[in-house]
């Protein structure tokens, strides 16, 4: 799905879902993180946040650490975790 698409989407949200999801969001993960902390975490291997760096550093023009890689595929995957719980819910 292309960003664009994603962003149509988005925008033709109903506010009081968007604030509904965002609720639920916040309420689902605070359970997430006290019933079952290690569920959440991530592996993510070397290579896949080198592409990461490589990727993002030719689009921004800055220079990126491996943390600044992992963070930005933590948030990148919030994102669309975000969206998806957005879409079931419509």
């Amino acid at each position: 799905m292309q960003i664009s698409t994603i962003l149509a989407l988005t925008a033709q949200s109903r506010v009081g879902n968007r604030a509904n999801a965002m609720k639920a969001t916040r309420r689902d993960a605070g359970r997430q993180i006290e019933t079952a902390p290690s569920s959440r975490v991530r592996a993510v291997d070397d290579a896949f946040l080198e592409r990461t760096v490589r990727l993002f550093e030719a689009r921004t023009g800055r220079s990126l650490s491996k943390e600044d890689a992992r963070q930005i595929v933590e948030n990148v995957s919030g994102f669309f975790r975000i969206l998806a719980e957005w879409h079931k819910m419509d």
